[in-house]
């Protein structure tokens, strides 16, 4: 399960260094730290943290305007990886421009027909992994964090041993 957080009116973002899950409140240690002012420089809507005691995801809100949010396409399609895919269209990966990437395990795919085969293929080779994706259209996207399987990452943790 995901939680997210949503700072008080008048918090200063750059200010933010503690973050909550459901269960612990952590500090961010310097490579989240690292990552939060990229991508406050990069004005991005939102980022997601690991909890260092639990390993949930916390999504931490960066942009009051709500029209300017997306989210991810959703959980990455690699065995034993259950991080984030986020459009990464603006940075080129050895000099190939790249359209989805995932920060924890560094998968890119080129183009959305190669995402969605490989979210086809994860579903085929270990069926837990449809209870994060929906159909849309010809392609796939993430399920609500809400709708997620409370017990997800354990189950993907299990993969790399198989």
């Amino acid at each position: 399960m995901v939680a997210a957080l949503n700072l008080p009116r008048g918090t200063a973002r750059n200010q933010v260094t503690t973050i909550k899950c459901r269960d612990h409140t952590f500090e961010l240690n310097a490579k989240q730290e690292a990552f939060l002012a990229h991508a406050r420089a990069r004005k991005m809507p939102f980022a997601y943290f690991d909890c260092q005691s639990c390993s949930r995801s916390v999504k931490l809100e960066l942009s009051t305007d709500k029209s300017a949010q997306s989210a991810p396409l959703g959980r990455c399609p690699v065995a034993g990886c259950a991080g984030w895919v986020v459009d990464i269209s603006d940075i080129v990966v050895d000099s190939t421009p790249k359209r989805w990437g995932c920060g924890a395990c560094s998968t890119t795919w080129i183009d959305d027909k190669s995402l969605f085969a490989a979210v086809k293929d994860i579903i085929r080779k270990f069926p837990h992994r449809a209870a994060v994706y929906v159909r849309k259209g010809s392609g796939w996207a993430g399920v609500s964090l809400s709708g997620e399987p409370r017990d997800y990452v354990a189950q993907v943790e299990r993969e790399k041993l198989k």
